[in-house]
């Protein structure tokens, strides 16, 4: 896995199976293409495909995060802030604390 690496078109065979990438980084050889990019799915090129896009169907989903690790310290509201503000992914997130 390449971060900050775009695929630029996915080449496939004569019998239309993956055969590697080309990417903004140089080809790469690889036998699978997995297109994980969300709302952008189905926006990289495909050679031999007839219309040189593969159509995928995506659905949003949301995803729950749970840990069961236990706090370093039983007492916690000294270390947390009242308001906490944070941004992920382009989404903003808030929680306030009761002192």
């Amino acid at each position: 896995m390449l971060e900050h690496c775009r695929v630029e078109e996915v080449l496939t065979d004569k019998e239309k199976k993956v055969i590697g990438v080309r990417t903004n980084r140089g080809t790469f050889d690889t036998g699978c293409y997995v297109d994980a990019t969300g709302i952008w799915c189905g926006t990289t090129l495909v050679s031999r495909a007839p219309s040189r896009r593969v159509v995928i169907t995506a659905h949003p989903a949301t995803y729950t995060y749970l840990s069961t690790k236990h706090l370093p310290e039983k007492d916690i509201n000294n270390k947390t802030p009242s308001t906490l503000l944070m941004l992920f992914f382009e989404e903003s997130c808030s929680s306030a604390n009761k002192n």
